[in-house]
């Protein structure tokens, strides 16, 4: 959806493998050691239909851990939806007129860059995506012969499925150039393959604000990539909050960590569908057992590509 400045990767972090906020045919990220791919196929398909042609199918590797999963939105902003058809039809008897002795092709050139702007601004005022999906985390080995190095007795790869997510959102578009992103996750998660190690289940949230900030072509509104997609060129600022916490004891949760919080303010310089940038510095707050906390910050510089359908 390309009508507001919210997008895919609203959660930066905690939930970067299994969020599905991707609107388009095809959305893909690439950062230092993680790597991931939403693509809808059924957006290739000539007729739309709610919920179907926004199902799309989520492949993510980070730190050689594989996840896999599939969601669907509905969205009252998808420019082949009944909201989009009768806000068209307000828009277009409101065309200025024809100048006297003005070519049709003239004319069409002049009237067709206002009448897709005033759509614009009507079609993501409010626009609302409601997105769910589950997804599944496997470890780096999924296969092979027993090995048992510590000697326990358990195979140390006894369990191939890290975890398993089940999510919730919704993206808000206050306008062509702000949105809001909240989510929720429920997912069940062992700290290591080890034969024996339980599911433990942890709850978490998200919620991202984004604004535009500059428009990088101000001739944008007269290209055909804009009249299509509705896609500006532009740099957006925004605030990402994630929060995750395990449900388990010390002994059961991945690094002993109870809890954990991500603040990661980010600058994306949509510069083109097929090349934006990401720059990010999440501020991570670790809280363990013993209510002893630390702050790490990690830079992320992110390349992602997305494509409209045809």
């Amino acid at each position: 959806m390309y009508a507001t400045t919210t997008g895919p990767e609203a959660a930066h972090e905690l939930f970067h493998e299994v969020d599905l906020s991707a609107y388009q045919l095809l959305s893909a990220s690439l950062q230092f050691d993680r790597q991931k791919l939403v693509f809808a196929p059924w957006r290739l398909t000539e007729r739309y239909v709610p919920v179907l042609s926004e199902t799309r199918f989520n492949v993510s590797q980070a730190y050689s851990i594989v996840t896999v999963g599939v969601g669907t939105s509905y969205t009252n902003a998808a420019p082949e939806g009944g909201r989009a058809l009768a806000i068209a039809r307000e828009v277009l008897p409101a065309a200025p007129a024809r100048v006297e002795g003005e070519e049709l092709e003239d004319y069409v050139e002049r009237v067709a860059p206002v009448l897709v702007e005033r759509f614009h601004e009507r079609i993501s005022t409010n626009a609302v995506v409601v997105t769910v999906g589950v997804n599944a985390q496997l470890f780096e080995v999924v296969g092979g012969s027993f090995v048992d190095d510590d000697g326990d007795g358990r195979d140390d790869h006894g369990h191939r499925l890290r975890s398993w997510d089940v999510g919730g959102g919704v993206s808000w578009g206050l306008g062509p150039r702000a949105g809001l992103d909240f989510a929720y996750h429920y997912m069940r998660r062992r700290m290591s393959p080890e034969g024996g190690t339980e599911l433990v289940p942890h709850h978490g949230v998200s919620a991202s604000g984004t604004v535009r900030v500059a428009t990088l072509d101000r001739d944008h509104r007269g290209y055909d990539v804009y009249q299509r997609t509705l896609f500006v060129p532009s740099i957006v600022t925004g605030l990402g909050v994630e929060y995750l916490r395990c449900d388990g004891d010390a002994a059961r949760c991945e690094d002993a960590l109870r809890d954990r919080w991500v603040f990661t303010p980010f600058v994306d310089f949509r510069l083109a569908q097929t090349n934006q940038i990401r720059l990010g510095l999440p501020i991570e707050r670790r809280v363990d057992f013993d209510d002893d906390g630390r702050v790490e910050l990690k830079p992320v510089f992110q390349y992602s590509i997305q494509l409209a359908s045809p």
